[in-house]
């Protein structure tokens, strides 16, 4: 490949090539020294602990003495168990709103984007609730939504009945969900506002010269741009429904009233350190992992067509 200086002079430009040192270097088999020590921790706190698990789940262990291999009976029980059935239906609840969980921190960073808010004070206020173990986070609104708490009392003062928020089967599911998306509610924000810092202004400046409005520039222009944090997003709460709901779950309703809160992996808990039955919960566990994944699969199948497309 030859250039012209401003002199008129012509060289050579010799494109870059890696030379032998470098990949020497890469073949070197003391290279895999740097990497070994996470490897062995991952092998054993990952890798080890999911197929001892999955040979815990086909055992009779209570937790004391020798496991007795029982085949997949803890599997077959699985599907004769009510409160395994209960604490589905619970998990599909609050997976039902999931769309809520994606959209609203996705409204409130365009408008923090847009200047319609301040965006560094309602950001820092959004990530206080991060700052708090969701364990304390359920213990605090325990207190605000008690039947004395200062939620009724504001109702009280303004004429109108205290409600059981946490302790009536009818409205405690919807408070679990209105604390969970609070919990996590300033981290989807965060991730959002990255996204729209990524788009080009000039889209949306063209889009508002073609006659476009709000909504038909956030929905023509920028959710098409933020489809891979929405992506990321939906599965971060997706698992968050499913697999990450026991510490807010356990201090703030401990799964009542009944069974009414009971979830997946808080009737995990239970099961293995409460009624002692440690390989039951396994097998528990393996179904809902195999479950989660297989959802997780398919959104990244589907959202792949739809980028093909």
């Amino acid at each position: 490949m030859t250039t012209a200086t401003p002199a008129g002079v012509t060289v050579n430009a010799v494109a870059p090539v890696a030379g032998p040192k470098k990949r020497r270097l890469r073949n070197d088999p003391r290279v895999l020294l740097f990497v070994l020590p996470a490897a062995v921790l991952l092998i054993v706190f990952r890798v080890v602990p999911v197929f001892y698990g999955i040979f815990l789940s086909l055992t009779s262990w209570s937790g004391l003495g020798q496991p007795k291999f029982s085949g997949i009976e803890n599997y077959i029980r699985l599907f004769n168990d009510p409160t395994v059935a209960q604490a589905a239906v619970n998990n599909l609840l609050i997976v039902c709103a999931v769309p809520i969980w994606v959209a609203l921190p996705l409204l409130f960073a365009v408008l923090i984007h847009e200047g319609a808010w301040p965006g560094g004070i309602l950001k820092i206020a959004f990530v206080i609730p991060n700052l708090v173990s969701p364990a304390l986070l359920g213990l605090c609104f325990s207190l605000l939504l008690g039947l004395d708490g200062p939620i009724n009392i504001i109702l009280q003062s303004m004429g109108l009945q205290p409600i059981e928020w946490l302790a009536n089967s009818n409205t405690v599911l919807g408070a679990v969900v209105f604390v969970l998306i609070y919990a996590s509610f300033g981290v989807g924000v965060l991730f959002y506002s990255a996204g729209l810092a990524s788009i080009d202004d000039s889209l949306l400046d063209a889009a508002s010269i073609d006659g476009a409005n709000w909504a038909q520039r956030l929905w023509y222009v920028t959710i098409p741009h933020l489809r891979s944090v929405t992506l990321f997003w939906t599965v971060v709460v997706l698992t968050a429904a499913t697999t990450a709901t026991f510490p807010l779950i356990y201090t703030l309703t401990g799964g009542g009233p009944g069974r009414a809160t009971t979830t997946i992996d808080l009737y995990i808990f239970q099961l293995a350190f409460q009624f002692q039955k440690p390989a039951y919960a396994t097998a528990l566990g393996v179904v809902t992992f195999v479950v989660v994944f297989a959802v997780i699969l398919v959104l990244f199948r589907l959202s792949r067509r739809k980028s093909d497309d």
